[in-house]
């Protein structure tokens, strides 16, 4: 009985180490990997469809402002200010804003993305490795890069949308009414006059 248990097993390796561990530790790191990399692709989606709507969200903010401020920017232009300082006083406020809600989203960021370890590695196990919770790492190049990444778009978007809210023409917006039209505008470009 014993000679034929020997034969049977002679092609498989013996007792040690390599007793299929080593195959076992690599298939982990490979799902490991794999999950990763679609994480941080969902992500990445995530956070760029975060971003559009967010310049978005902030074009109707600027254009919101402006528009029930119209009549005050008229009186502002009938006094004498130029569109270059109306479109500074908005662009100073968009700074305001703009500071203030990257610091919040800046920190609401950093505890999305500790939560979001935390729930991974409470959820995301290989049965056969045993669970180590995922490390939530601070960066303060990272942070940094998101908050000044936040301050410029929002900048950048405020003060292009500050600039076409300046262009206030000034008797209409003392009346209350929309300006006039430019030359060639609600007119179809095919149509002859």
């Amino acid at each position: 009985m014993r000679t034929r248990i020997r034969q049977r097993g002679a092609g498989l390796p013996g007792p040690g180490p390599g007793l299929g561990a080593d195959a076992l530790r690599a298939s982990a790191h490979e799902s490991a990997d794999q999950l990763t990399e679609e994480l941080a692709a969902l992500f990445l989606l995530f956070s760029q469809l975060s971003m559009v709507a967010g310049v978005l969200l902030i074009v109707l903010v600027v254009t919101m402002l402006a528009a029930e401020r119209r009549q005050e920017f008229g009186v502002l232009r009938a006094m004498g200010l130029s569109r270059g300082r109306i479109a500074l006083i908005l662009s100073v406020e968009g700074l305001g804003y703009a500071v203030l809600s990257s610091v919040i989203g800046t920190v609401l960021g950093w505890f999305a993305g500790a939560g979001a370890s935390w729930i991974l590695s409470e959820r995301v196990a290989d049965p056969a490795m045993p669970s180590a919770p995922l490390e939530f790492g601070f960066d303060p190049v990272t942070t940094g890069t998101a908050y000044l990444l936040g301050v410029s778009v929002t900048m950048l978007v405020f003060v292009l949308a500050s600039v076409r809210a300046s262009k206030v023409h000034t008797v209409s917006a003392l009346r209350g009414s929309e300006g006039p039209r430019s030359a060639g505008a609600g007119r179809c470009p095919c149509s002859r006059r």
